[in-house]
């Protein structure tokens, strides 16, 4: 079922008479002119968000990794974290996230220390498989941490580059 604009937390609608047919926006708010009706609508602002996928591998010319990790993290125009999300490849058999990642960051800004706690995190959600020919699991599971708190860095920089130019 379709959801209206009207039912959307944080969005206003507002209506002025109009005999023009157009439509922009600005920061925030986009505006819709059509016979003779004005609706505009205030979107609240998302907040800003970075992206970083970090592998580390024996080589570049291979797609094979030993360790790798995705992070996405979203601010709020405070650059407090509001979300995220932490997934490891090569980690386990399968790609997993890291549970509690984002209840970790919740609210709170970057600081070293948070960053080597989900790390942390993410080295004890580890399962790297007994026996693997590329490296020791133990040795995995120390460059979960690493590449973990690298992807993670990278992720909250780049949210943060997006606020200072927006």
């Amino acid at each position: 079922m379709p959801i209206s604009l009207e039912e959307l937390p944080g969005v206003e609608i507002v209506h002025y008479a109009s005999e023009d047919a157009l439509v922009w926006s600005r920061a925030n708010q986009v505006t819709v002119e059509a016979r003779g009706e004005r609706r505009r609508f205030h979107l609240p602002n998302p907040g800003y968000h970075g992206a970083a996928f970090v592998k580390l591998g024996r080589r570049r010319a291979m797609e094979i990794a030993l360790v790798s990790a995705t992070a996405l993290v979203k601010l709020d125009d405070a650059d407090a974290c509001r979300d995220l999300h932490l997934a490891l490849g090569t980690a386990a058999p399968t790609p997993m996230l890291v549970e509690g990642a984002a209840e970790m960051a919740a609210g709170r800004l970057f600081d070293e220390g948070l960053v080597n706690q989900i790390a942390q995190a993410a080295a004890a959600q580890a399962r790297p498989r007994i026996g693997s020919f590329r490296c020791d699991p133990d040795y995995r599971r120390r460059m979960v941490a690493v590449t973990a708190g690298r992807a993670v860095t990278a992720a909250w920089d780049r949210a943060q580059d997006e606020g200072r130019v927006s």
